[in-house]
């Protein structure tokens, strides 16, 4: 005979009941948590936005090499230079001038927001490639990509922009020189017609203790140290006002490669005084020579020193009429655009 419900013991009953009671707070529980859990990833994931700009190995050229295309950065230096100078105040600052971005709540609401963006900005080559990609996360996905495009615009305009506008001017300047040492080879050329020749043989004439072949190999010699040493100065100034400009406020590498650069540039220009002065005693006792034929032989061995000179400048000249429509080294792929989900 079966035994029905009403029939079993109370106490039975009762565990039935709180059994069932459990599972549905066990459910409830389950659902509540897993609520809370959307919510709260919801509010706490972030929208993302990033660009991305490639940041060649080696400068790009054309066919020609030129003192750009010849120098040997070490690479990895060359990337993290990049990554470093995405993130100084020269970029942030130039970034932050943009009157849309200024009025961004994100940044009116902070008090220093350079340094957030240089806390916040994730900065970085992608997987070991030569793609640097610049991003930023944020609670407006419009806001978010618009201060990353900001950044990457000041970074190229800044930085890149730069050394674009930097070699334009030195292809200015090497012309510049070009025509002064074509100006100067026309006068010496000029010179050397009217002056007259002697009959006269005076080989064994000797100046300060020397015969006439070595004055003049040694007035040769610094003659040509001084236009090496003045063309080196040159290029220590314009890296020196380079570094000074990219970086801002100088941090102790960047100190220490200034006062070496410094170093250089004081050197250099002693070494130039010293040779000034032997020059000018030189020229002084091949004056009081009073030799025709001495002063013949200096003039021919000056203008082969700047036709020496012209040539070299006149070759990195032609080489950078081409080289100049070359690919820029560092060039945007894709601006940042604002995302539709959160990270």
């Amino acid at each position: 005979m079966s035994t029905t419900d009403h029939d079993q013991p109370a106490g039975w009953l009762t565990m039935r009941i709180w059994k069932r009671f459990n599972l549905v707070s066990l459910l409830l529980a389950l659902i509540l948590t897993g609520g809370g859990y959307v919510v709260w990833k919801w509010h706490t994931a972030k929208f993302k936005a990033q660009a991305r700009v490639q940041v060649a190995e080696q400068e790009p050229r054309v066919l020609f090499q030129t003192v750009e295309t010849e120098t040997r950065d070490d690479y990895r230096r060359y990337q993290s230079t990049q990554l470093a100078l995405v993130k100084s105040r020269l970029v942030l600052n130039a970034a932050l001038q943009d009157q849309k971005v200024y009025r961004y709540r994100a940044v009116r609401e902070l008090i220093d927001p350079i340094k957030w963006l240089q806390d916040n900005l994730e900065v970085q080559f992608v997987a070991g490639s030569e793609v640097m990609e610049i991003a930023l996360s944020g609670d407006d996905p419009d806001e978010v990509a618009g201060l990353v495009n900001a950044v990457k615009k000041a970074y190229m305009d800044e930085i890149v922009l730069y050394d674009v506008k930097r070699r334009a001017e030195r292809h200015a300047t090497l012309k510049s020189i070009q025509e002064k040492y074509r100006e100067l080879l026309k006068e010496r050329r000029e010179m050397l017609r009217k002056r007259p020749v002697t009959a006269a043989s005076d080989d064994r004439l000797t100046v300060a203790g020397l015969e006439r072949p070595e004055l003049l190999s040694l007035h040769h010699g610094l003659w040509t140290q001084r236009i090496d040493l003045q063309l080196e100065r040159a290029e220590a100034e314009a890296r020196l006002a380079r570094r000074k400009k990219a970086v801002g406020p100088a941090t102790d590498p960047v100190r220490k490669e200034i006062d070496r650069i410094e170093d250089l540039l004081a050197g250099l220009t002693a070494q130039e005084k010293v040779i000034d002065e032997g020059l000018e005693q030189m020229a002084g006792e091949i004056r009081r020579a009073g030799n025709q034929a001495l002063e013949r032989e200096q003039l021919k061995i000056d203008i082969a020193s700047i036709e020496d000179i012209y040539r070299k400048v006149t070759a990195e000249v032609e080489a950078m009429n081409v080289e100049l429509e070359a690919t820029p080294r560092i060039r945007t792929i894709e601006d940042a655009v604002p995302p539709h989900s959160r990270w």
